[in-house]
Parts: structure tokens; C-alpha cells; sequence
């Protein structure tokens, strides 16, 4: 592949996301624009992690897709000059990536909000780091199958499975929501 065709893919993979998202809604309400068939939460601490680098790298293959961008969705002007744009290719080192998600230029210290999404746009992920939520959007809810693999290196699972603190994959923050934050993302997301 040339860097024209990865050019054009990064600029599809940040159009995707631009379209997939409502930058001025915020968690608990439904923060992707569109019709979705599955959403799936996860510890938003797993987005910046290299577990995060490698599901990606299962997530371009499964869609047969080129490129992930994650953006720093609170920055004024996001660029890859100022590291708050970040892409990810199959070949894209998953430790590399976390290094450089973790770094202060890219605003994970600063518990900053994130989406990430791909050329093709079967999915795309949010994140609130002052919140520790993460979610990620599935654009039909039969490759949430597909997808799994991916899933689970992320520990991202449905609501209902994740927020139950009876059940053994229930994880923290989802199992000491407010009332009204559980109540708000029940309905939004299911």
C-alpha cells in the first residue's frame, strides 16, 4: 500500500469518526450519532493501553480495514503534530502505542475525552477518562460476534453484563454507578 492510499484512509477513518460521534453530548446519554446494533463498555484505562493496540490490529482484519485514529476529542484544533490525533496501522507496535498514549502531549494524564474509529467505521469507540467509562459502537450488532476476539482483550462487554455486580465480569466504575448515571446508560445504550 502507498502513502496516497494510507493518506486517503486516515482522512476516511477521522471522517468516520467525526460522523459517528456528537462532540457536545456526553456520558450518560448516547454519545454516537446514527443507528447502532450492539454497544459494548469497557474501563476507559483500557483504551490506552497496548491490549488496546492489539485489539485494534484484530479489529483492522476482521474489517478488512487500513487505519484507526484515536483522537484527543478535547483539544481545541486536534493534530497529529500535537499527538492528539494518533493512527494505527496492522503493522503499528501495540507497546509503542501505549507509551505514546500514556505521554502528557496526548492528554490521557489530563483525563481528557477520546474516540477512536476506522477507515471502513464498523465501529467506534468512546472514552471519558473522568469518568473511567468506555464504550464502543458497533455498527451491526451480528459483527459484535466477529468482533469478540478484539472485545475481550479489552475487557468490553453489555451493559447489563458489565454493571452487575453479582456477576464475576462486573468491573469497577460500572458497579458503583449513581442511580442516575446507571439508570441513563441502561436506557441510552441497550
Amino acid at each position: 500500500m502507498n502513502s496516497c492510499d494510507i493518506d486517503k484512509a486516515r482522512i476516511a477513518a477521522l471522517a468516520n469518526l467525526c460522523n459517528s460521534l456528537n462532540p457536545k453530548v456526553r456520558l450518560p446519554n448516547n454519545v454516537f450519532r446514527g443507528s447502532w446494533g450492539a454497544y459494548r463498555f469497557f474501563e476507559s484505562d483500557n483504551m490506552f493501553h497496548d491490549k488496546y493496540g492489539a485489539a485494534v490490529r484484530f479489529l483492522l482484519a476482521a474489517e478488512s480495514a487500513v487505519t484507526v485514529c484515536v483522537v484527543n476529542l478535547d483539544r481545541p484544533e486536534p493534530n497529529a503534530r500535537d499527538g492528539a490525533v494518533y493512527f494505527l496501522e496492522k503493522d503499528s507496535d501495540p507497546e509503542a502505542y501505549r507509551g505514546t498514549m500514556r505521554g502528557e502531549d496526548v492528554g490521557y494524564v489530563g483525563r481528557e475525552r477520546f474516540g477512536s474509529a476506522s477507515d471502513v467505521g464498523s465501529w467506534c469507540a468512546y472514552c471519558e477518562n473522568d469518568g473511567d467509562i468506555g464504550v464502543i459502537a458497533i455498527r451491526d450488532a451480528q459483527l459484535a460476534e466477529l468482533f469478540e476476539p478484539a472485545l475481550k482483550l479489552i475487557w468490553a462487554k453489555p451493559f447489563r453484563v458489565i454493571s452487575d455486580g453479582d456477576d464475576p465480569s462486573a468491573v469497577y466504575p460500572f458497579t458503583r454507578l449513581l442511580p442516575e448515571w446507571r439508570e441513563g446508560l441502561a436506557s441510552n445504550f441497550e
